[in-house]
């Protein structure tokens, strides 16, 4: 069985998509400039095929990058709502425990 493709090398193609550009992208991802170019070849690797066009100003997307973007965008989104729920329902727990101890010591 091949492996898939990470979210955050997903993350990283999203970003390179939308900036067009190596610093930029990594700026937007939080990491180095190195690690989104490793994270990509990867992604490459993975895919057996290139995703970006590097040229000496910028990135130019091969037209059958734009249909692996625009999936990648609809694969990331559940896992970003489902990370948003998780982190509410984390805090909402918390508060509430918070508030029981604080009620309880009364």
């Amino acid at each position: 069985m091949k492996h898939l493709p990470s979210m955050k090398q997903l993350q990283y193609l999203i970003a390179l998509a939308d900036t067009k550009h190596f610093a930029r992208a990594a700026k937007r991802c939080f990491v180095t400039q190195s690690t989104l170019s490793a994270g990509i070849r990867d992604l490459e690797s993975v895919l057996g095929m290139a995703v970006a066009e590097r040229t000496n100003r910028r990135v130019l997307s091969p037209e059958r990058t734009n249909h692996l973007t625009n999936n990648s965008r609809g694969t990331l989104m559940p896992a970003q709502t489902l990370l948003m729920a998780t982190r509410r329902s984390v805090f909402c727990s918390a508060a509430q425990i918070r508030y029981t101890s604080l009620s309880s010591s009364k």
